[in-house]
């Protein structure tokens, strides 16, 4: 018995087509115009199907596929909302003015690369302004880098400071006072602001609440803010805004949660509605380590990117005249300071176990490391100033 396999016909080309059509109306009416229309229409019709065709495009979805370039490397990109969260005391708003320099000079900040030096614009709310000062002034000491530029490296709104001396201080005091339109003044010194800065800016807003005292339980409000901030940032796509919040007063009768292991849940701790995390690009947390308090945890959430903690601890030049620490920023915690009981998990402490003093990726596989957890070890590691790579060779650091 024969089965019969029914084909698809080959499709007819567009010379056939053309002279079909001439065909068919020069056999009605030889000097009929038509078969020149009908040709014409028959080419136009093809062009169109092939615009339409899957491997053709308009330049729509050819062009700005690639993200944003990062400004902190595994940590902001340009054009990105980010929020800063943190209990009092912890050090958070001495972790922005170290940064600061850092971001100014281009210079690595607790190992993570910053991938081109730019102007900072500083909306400070709560320190003092002598404070301010002698951090940023400690931090280029320790790393031997020159003082920033005031207005031109950086660019201090600091509220507490004296008006008189400080221009950018009268101007954010004469925005905050405006009685008619207060926020759309204070949007208006943010945009005039990075104006000053051509080539992309990152804007530190410490705290967000105290420049924008918006209801945080209500949605409306913060979304409101946040589309703001995205107007801002689509006339400066070089810059980002980062912004701090504060936590929530500790419950004593409920366990916090790890931010080291449990961010999620740790940042469920900000004070306020969960939009003014969940509309953010960039969700970081600050806090003490569980086990040595002079050592601080650094983690979030990344929209669409994995992030890897960081493990730093403060750095000190000495004692004042007073006998009170120096302090001069931050640094990564040594690896001798880690209890990797603590920082990694435990089928991560079982593979760390097999891991050789230096090694290849390979030669880690082959020890019956699968791929992909042996790919997030290494970061994880890399992070906390585990290891270091070089020429494609690891090597552990404790």
């Amino acid at each position: 018995m024969t089965t019969t396999v029914n084909q698809q016909p080959e499709p007819e080309s567009l010379e056939a087509q053309i002279q079909r059509a001439n065909n068919r109306a020069s056999a009605d009416d030889p000097s009929d115009p038509k078969p020149i229309q009908q040709s014409e229409r028959i080419i136009e019709e093809n062009q169109r199907s092939a615009e339409r065709s899957p491997t053709a495009g308009d330049g729509f979805f050819d062009c700005e596929t690639e993200r944003r370039p990062e400004v902190i490397r595994g940590i902001l990109r340009e054009k990105q909302i980010g929020s800063l969260a943190a209990y009092y005391g912890i050090g958070k708003s001495p972790g922005l003015h170290d940064l600061t320099v850092h971001l100014i000079h281009g210079q690595p900040w607790c190992g993570r690369p910053i991938i081109k030096p730019r102007s900072v614009i500083a909306f400070d709310f709560e320190s003092d302004p002598a404070e301010y000062k002698l951090n940023i002034r400690r931090s280029a000491e320790r790393l031997d880098l020159p003082m920033p530029r005031f207005e031109n490296d950086v660019l201090p709104y600091l509220q507490n400071d004296d008006p008189k001396k400080n221009s950018l201080t009268r101007d954010l005091l004469e925005a905050l006072a405006n009685p008619k339109s207060p926020a759309e003044a204070r949007l208006a010194l943010i945009r005039s602001a990075l104006e000053k800065a051509p080539l992309g800016a990152v804007v530190f807003i410490d705290p967000v609440d105290m420049m924008f005292p918006i209801d945080k339980l209500k949605s409306q409000n913060i979304l409101w803010l946040y589309r703001e901030f995205r107007k801002i940032l689509a006339d400066f796509p070089q810059s980002l805004i980062l912004g701090t919040w504060n936590l929530r007063k500790p419950n004593g009768n409920v366990p916090k949660a790890s931010l080291l292991h449990d961010p999620r849940g740790w940042l469920f701790e900000v004070a306020g509605n969960l939009d003014l995390l969940n509309r953010c690009d960039v969700r970081l947390g600050m806090d003490n380590f569980t086990e040595d308090e002079s050592v601080r945890v650094v983690n979030g959430i990344r929209r669409g990117e994995p992030i890897e903690p960081l493990m730093i601890r403060p750095v000190s030049l000495g004692d004042d005249k007073d006998g009170n620490a120096k302090l001069a920023g931050f640094e990564l915690c040594p690896p001798d300071g880690l209890n990797l009981d603590q920082v990694l998990t435990l089928k991560q402490r079982e593979y760390w176990q097999k891991l050789p003093a230096r090694f290849r990726f390979e030669e880690a596989v082959s020890l019956g490391i699968p791929r992909s957890s042996l790919d997030g070890l290494l970061k994880r590691a890399r992070s906390l100033n585990l290891v270091t790579s070089a020429n494609g060779e690891w090597a552990k650091t404790g």
